[in-house]
């Protein structure tokens, strides 16, 4: 995982629009390529996640992580129905109580973010800092 000095990782935004109807990306699956092929450009690039929208321009996750948004002392993850993975540290999390809640979430939610968190149940809820060109 690539990080800056204070631990953060740092993180790209994929071009790539994803499906958010295509069922493989509600399931954990092999059935991956386009997540995997954009990693692996990003990663070359010296990031450590790739996060990607859908064609209606929703936040919907990263490449091996979901995404949780802070705005105001909340947490913000994106709704499943965006298309994604909705992993089980992000649903033990929104289990929690009300600090941790599902919202549809745009760019611009993550440019106007107090911070930007993504999550496994691998890793727990790291720090990311993106980069956008």
């Amino acid at each position: 995982i690539k990080k800056d000095n204070s631990g953060v990782i740092k993180g790209a935004i994929s071009t790539v629009k994803t499906d958010h109807g295509n069922i493989f990306l509600r399931h954990k699956t092999t059935n991956r390529e386009l997540y995997d092929m954009e990693y692996e450009k990003y990663t070359a690039k010296g990031y450590g996640e790739v996060l990607f929208f859908n064609e209606k321009s929703e936040l919907t996750e990263g490449h091996s992580s979901n995404v949780f948004v802070e705005k105001k002392g909340i947490l913000y993850t994106p709704l499943v129905s965006s298309g994604l993975l909705p992993g089980t540290y992000r649903e033990y999390l929104l289990g929690r109580g009300t600090r941790y809640r599902e919202k549809k979430l745009y760019i611009k939610d993550l440019l106007n973010a107090d911070a930007v968190y993504i999550c496994n149940s691998v890793r727990g809820l790291r720090r990311i800092e993106l980069r956008i060109s």
